[in-house]
């Protein structure tokens, strides 16, 4: 446009400047120019010629004429500068708008999504998180700030960028992480971006192969690979070609018949399902698997806190779990899971479910999360095709394999109150969560609350203690009630414990006169004793020393002093506790044998671990009843027990 304007205003300039010649022989002063120009201006548009060549104007017509042309001309060149800066306008109008809906885009990119946990709050006393999922692939180059749960995108394989300083957790940050339900599964990014996402499982091959590269103890064996299939398991060996329903395991016909060894979530034979449309959780259905090794010794932040969070869940899930550290772990999750032989529309009856596997090599702990179940059976089982109903509910347990045993989770497992494993389990105050010990027999870390059978299984740790009592046992077995109280017998002897979450009471051994195993029952309130296990009781001579003598002068007849050392951990966490030091004695003159108290050797002291004790400060001491007590021995304990736990214990 610019150059069109400047050739026409060019054009318009020479020609008129150019002179009008006239001659004498021309009677009309137009005449010969005329002629001379008419080709060149043949070419150029009307108006000039009609401009150029017309009669000439004298005088102040020829002035009026001029002053015509140059307003008009500067009309023209106010005119195409309007024209220029409207078009500069419109220009900057669209880069404008280009900006404005690019950074609409990439808000629309950052929306987060929340995860489908709403329906079940977790902490009644302390509302749960909504997990969200980022969909900025952004979000984890910056490994400080990396959020894991406001990611849908999997952290990258380099575990700690050169240069980047330990990741340090905070305890804020640790009860964050803990309180939500399901652990990390992504569907984005990695070295195929496809986060966690299994793609080569679908209904043409069900199971992929895994590597471990640790061991992993499991119901005695030990297994460095694993298969994950779309059947809710993972299997360890080959299962058999045909089932009979209901399941049953270890199957009898072993070894002409295939016995698998297998950690079996929801037995079943499932079918990829689909999303619906009210389904908050966008994430492509499927099997997921994570696997994070290595654990002890990671610095950055996912690895941090996927070993601190597992760490705690565990310890605080599982009785006798309370100096486990991870090692290794596993996280495979089934989303959105229809059953096999459903019409088309079963494809939207789905259930969601996760199973997290951790290990030291030594001790293994399976989590299983249960988010949603809207079917149970599959349509050979006897489901129906549309809902997935009726028939013979999927196996929920963990089986050995080579025809030697197995483990049901009663009472679930293949019975209509498998939907109760979505509400039931409560494992770190999660209705939904169920955790195991699995490495050499299966040991709940969950309630049952069916009570109603006699005999049922109870987990408890230690399954040892001194004859002389003062042993710590946690209980897991019937589900607890604060306000409950809770008997327990050993041997003959019963005391009252109490009760420390919905799946764990403590109960305090008392002194017995027993050794070698004795039977210990376990009853709430009134009722009787349901719950039943075996408790080894250990004379002075075989158990465990807790108090030491660093040196031989305890075997002095008159020593100058008695240095003691003990693990003061084993009192409390807390070193700044005061405790106290007493001496008891033996006495069995009768065919009843009594402890009898003698004296406090110290009150008050903390708890450092060591003490010195000087003979001399109790000469004076008079206790002339028990001079004939030839036997005895030190007790330590906190002198306010309850100040440090929280609770109150007898006996």
């Amino acid at each position: 446009m610019a150059n069109n304007y400047c050739y026409y205003l060019a054009a318009c300039l020479a020609l008129y400047a150019y002179p009008v010649v006239t001659q004498n022989n021309f009677n009309d002063p137009y005449g010969q120019n005329a002629q001379q120009y008419y080709q060149q201006a043949q070419q150029r548009p009307q108006d000039l010629i009609d401009q150029q060549f017309s009669r000439p104007l004298y005088g102040f017509q020829e002035n009026q004429r001029q002053a015509q042309q140059q307003q008009q001309q500067q009309q023209q060149q106010q005119l195409q500068q309007q024209q220029l800066q409207l078009q500069l306008q419109q220009q900057q109008q669209q880069r404008l708008q280009q900006q404005q809906q690019q950074q609409q885009r990439l808000q629309q990119q950052q929306q987060p999504l929340p995860q489908p946990r709403l329906q079940q709050p977790r902490l009644p006393q302390q509302p749960m998180r909504n997990p969200n999922f980022n969909q900025n692939p952004t979000f984890f180059q910056e490994r400080q700030n990396y959020n894991s749960f406001a990611s849908r995108y999997a952290p990258p394989t380099l575990r700690l960028q050169a240069g980047s300083a330990p990741y340090v957790l905070t305890e804020e940050r640790l009860a964050e992480i803990r309180e939500e339900f399901m652990y990390w599964y992504f569907d984005r990014g990695g070295d195929n971006d496809l986060g966690d996402y299994q793609t080569d499982i679908h209904g043409s091959m069900p199971q992929i192969h895994k590597n471990f590269n640790f061991q992993l103890p499991f119901f005695g064996f030990r297994f460095n690979y694993t298969r994950v299939s779309m059947n809710g398991y993972l299997e360890f060996s080959d299962p058999p070609k045909h089932y009979r329903y209901p399941l049953s395991f270890p199957i009898k016909e072993w070894p002409k018949k295939n016995d698998p060894s297998f950690i079996g979530i929801f037995y079943s034979k499932c079918r990829i399902g689909s999303l619906r449309t009210d389904d908050i959780d966008r994430r492509k259905p499927g099997v997921y698997f994570r696997m994070e090794r290595d654990l002890q010794a990671r610095t950055d932040q996912f690895g941090v806190e996927m070993r601190e969070r597992l760490m705690w869940d565990i310890r605080e899930g599982v009785v006798g779990a309370d100096s486990f550290v991870p090692k290794h772990s596993a996280i495979i999750t089934w989303k959105n899971m229809s059953f096999a032989g459903g019409i088309d529309n079963s494809l939207y009856r789905t259930n969601t479910f996760q199973m997290i596997l951790a290990t030291d090599e030594v001790f293994t702990y399976a989590i299983f999360n249960y988010v949603d179940m809207q079917w149970t059976s599959h349509t050979e089982a006897g489901g129906d095709t549309t809902g997935g109903e009726g028939g013979v509910p999927a196996f929920v347990g963990f089986n050995a394999g080579n025809g030697t045993r197995s483990f049901e989770y009663y009472p679930y497992s293949q019975r209509s109150t498998i939907r109760d494993l979505v509400g039931r389990g409560w494992a770190n105050n999660f209705p939904g969560r169920h955790i195991f010990r699995i490495d050499e027999n299966i040991m709940l870390g969950t309630c049952n609350k069916d009570i109603a059978g006699t005999n049922l299984p109870l987990v408890f740790a230690p399954e040892s203690g001194n004859m002389l009592g003062g042993t710590v046992v946690n209980i897991t077995g019937p589900c607890f009630e604060p306000g409950d109280k809770v008997r327990c017998k050993f041997d003959t002897e019963e005391v009252v414990g109490t009760v420390v979450n919905r799946n764990r009471a403590v109960c305090i051994q008392p002194f017995l006169m027993a050794e070698g195993y004795v039977i210990f029952d376990v009853a709430i309130g009134d009722e009787k004793y349901n719950w039943k296990g075996k408790y080894f009781v250990e004379t002075p001579a075989t158990a465990t020393e807790r108090i030491r003598f660093q040196d031989s002068a305890i075997r002095e007849r008159k020593p100058k002093e008695i240095k003691i050392t003990w693990e003061k951990q084993n009192l409390t966490t807390n070193f700044d506790a005061q405790i106290q030091i007493s001496l008891y004695g033996y006495r069995e003159v009768t065919i009843a044998p009594e402890l009898v108290f003698i004296d406090v050797i110290a009150t008050n002291i903390p708890n450092s671990g060591e003490y010195i004790i000087s003979p001399a400060t109790f000469e004076d001491r008079d206790n002339v009843q028990n001079l004939d007590l030839t036997f005895g021995f030190l007790q330590i304990q906190l002198s306010n027990p309850t100040m440090y736990s929280g609770i109150s214990i007898s006996p």
